[in-house]
Parts: structure tokens; sequence; C-alpha cells
């Protein structure tokens, strides 16, 4: 197999020498396909190129010109890796340190309801409102707008008794 880079498209393309085995090679690190009529296996990941160098066909070749151009972005890679490990060391540094919240009273894992601070008493704002004037012809208790105030005016419960005892 063949690695050739593509300036036109920015990617490295694979010319295979044996189809099979250099087809399972590019299959399994990753490589894409442009598909039907030409079937050109390319990659633009510097990862897919590693998993390719990491296992290999039985021969693999690269040209100067994909080379001049792996060789910068493999470095930056490892460059990119290196400061990642830092990054990570320095988290762990970190969240040991701040295992605690700021928030959070001294020496406490967490918060419970003696922590926080008394609510204020509830207080009720609304006040219904008086109950209407008109009263019930049998039962003496206030009959309201959505109940029988005819001639003698009813409340619901009497209205309903009245009804049944008809």
């Amino acid at each position: 197999m063949n690695l050739r880079y593509n300036p036109q498209e920015r990617r490295f393309e694979a010319e295979f020498s044996d189809f099979q085995a250099d087809l399972d090679a590019v299959k399994t690190a990753g490589f894409k396909t442009t598909g039907a009529p030409y079937w050109v296996w390319w990659t633009d990941k510097l990862k897919v190129l590693n998993k390719l160098r990491e296992r290999p066909p039985a021969i693999l070749t690269i040209t100067p010109e994909a080379l001049a151009v792996y060789k910068p972005l493999a470095e930056q890679d490892r460059k990119n890796a290196e400061i990642k490990k830092l990054a990570a060391e320095a988290q762990k540094t970190v969240k040991k340190a701040s295992r605690g919240c700021s928030w959070l009273p001294a020496g406490k894992d967490y918060l419970e309801t003696s922590d926080l601070p008394p609510m204020p008493p509830f207080e009720k704002s609304f006040q219904p409102p008086p109950p209407p004037d008109v009263l019930c012809s049998s039962c003496q208790q206030p009959v309201y707008f959505y109940e029988l105030q005819g001639v003698f005016p009813l409340c619901l419960w009497c209205e309903k008794n009245f009804e049944n005892k008809a």
C-alpha cells in the first residue's frame, strides 16, 4: 500500500498493491471511501494514520509529499498530547485541593436543614370575600350567586333535598 497526500482535497489517500490485505488494513484503521465509481480510500485525521502505523499491511510506503505533511501534524499532535496530560494533572490537583465547596459549612461534606436560616412565618395574604346577605329560606345559610334565588332562595343542599322529597 502506498499513502499519498492530495493537496486539493487536503487528505491522505491509500493506493492498494495487495487489494484484500490493504482493504482490510484501511477499514480497520478507519479510512473513509468516496464510493463508486472511483473508490478512493482517504482520511484527514492523524489518529487514523497512527492506527495504520500500529497495524500496517505487509508493504506500507508513503510518498515524500505525504511525509512532509505528516511530520508537522505528528509533532503538533505529540505537543497537544503533552499539554492535555499536564492539564489533566493540573485538574486533578485542583480537584484534590478544593474537595470542599465554598458554600458548605466548615467541616461538612453536605448541607442539612439545620445549616439553613429559619424560614419566615407563613402569612396568609388572601382574605375571602364576605358571605352574601341573602339567606336560605330553609336552613338560614348564605345563598351564593350560583344557587337558586327565586321567591324563596335555597342553598344547593336544601334544593337537592327538596327535589328528592318531591
